[in-house]
């Protein structure tokens, strides 16, 4: 059974949360142009992380690309 993340009880936990996130977003938002312009060209998701790996981009987190990588990515980007 998945745990649920309960809300932060005090403004400082959530504003050093915020902080600790920062550089987090900060690494998914570099992608927003590299994504959209891979998709005007009419690549697919798995064409996407194909081409990713094959650059040896790394995920903001440091791993591999994957269709679902890529697709988890632009939804959060609003791609």
């Amino acid at each position: 059974m998945e745990e649920k993340r309960l809300p932060p009880k005090n403004k400082k936990a959530t504003q050093k949360r915020a902080q600790a996130d920062a550089p987090m977003i900060r690494r998914v938002e570099a992608f927003a142009p590299i994504i959209r312009a891979m998709r005007a060209e009419g690549l697919s998701l798995r064409a996407i992380a194909e081409r990713l790996n094959e650059g040896e981009v790394a995920t903001p987190r440091g791993g591999k690309w994957s269709a679902s990588s890529v697709q988890r990515l632009a939804k959060r980007l609003g791609l």
